[in-house]
C-alpha cells in the first residue's frame, strides 16, 4: 500500500499527539493496556509503508527488511546496507520505467 507523502506526515502526527493524551493510565485493565500498545503498533506499521527497515543488532551485524519484496539481508558494514539500499531503489526504479 502506498500512502501519498502528505497524508503518511498527517497521520504520524495525529498518532504522536493521540499517544501523548490518551497512554492507559496505569489503574486500566491489562486487556486496554495490550489492545493500546496493539493498535499503536499497527499505526506505526500503516504510516512505514513500503520503506524499508534497518536495525543495528549487537555490535556488528546490520539487518534489513524490505516490505515491498519480503527479502531480508543481514549485513556486516554501514557501507554494505549503503549498497543494499541503492540496489534496492534503482531496482524500483527500473519496474517504474524511470531508468
Amino acid at each position: 500500500m502506498i500512502m501519498p507523502p502528505q497524508l503518511a506526515v498527517e497521520l504520524t502526527t495525529a498518532v504522536r499527539q493521540r499517544s501523548a493524551v490518551t497512554q492507559p493510565r496505569p489503574n486500566h485493565s491489562r486487556a486496554v493496556a495490550t489492545l493500546w500498545h496493539s493498535l499503536h503498533a499497527f499505526a506505526k506499521r500503516l504510516v512505514a509503508g513500503d520503506q524499508p527497515r534497518i536495525s543495528l543488532r549487537g555490535c556488528d551485524r546490520w539487518h534489513v527488511y524490505d516490505p515491498v519484496t519480503g527479502r531480508r539481508a543481514s549485513l556486516e558494514s554501514e557501507d554494505e546496507v549503503r549498497k543494499w539500499l541503492e540496489r534496492r531503489f534503482y531496482s524500483a526504479e527500473r519496474g517504474k520505467g524511470r531508468i
